[in-house]
């Protein structure tokens, strides 16, 4: 079993392994969760369907962002979609 410490070295060791020099947003809340630090609720979906699901699951507005390690800035290539509401937004929004 990993120590706090190990599992945050091991996040940064896996960015690193792939030749990042930044943490994509679900690692960078990992590691602050891991020290206490509050973050919103996430959910990774990969399909339209698991975004409709955790839409759903969520129960109020969501937001839906791309995760890509070439994608640093998401506002600024439309990756970033605002103001979703229910599983069907969640859904077409995820399809775009």
């Amino acid at each position: 079993m990993l120590t706090l410490s190990g599992k945050v070295d091991e996040i940064f060791r896996n960015a690193e392994a792939e030749g990042r020099k930044c943490l994509l947003e679900h690692e960078a809340k990992t590691v602050c969760k891991l020290y206490g630090i509050p973050v919103t609720k996430l959910k990774i979906a990969k399909t339209a369907e698991e975004a409709a699901k955790y839409s759903e699951e969520m129960g109020c507005t969501t937001v839906l962002k791309i995760i890509s390690p070439d994608v640093l800035h998401k506002f600024d290539v439309g990756g970033v979609m605002l103001n979703i509401n229910g599983p069907e937004e969640a859904k077409n929004a995820f399809n775009q």
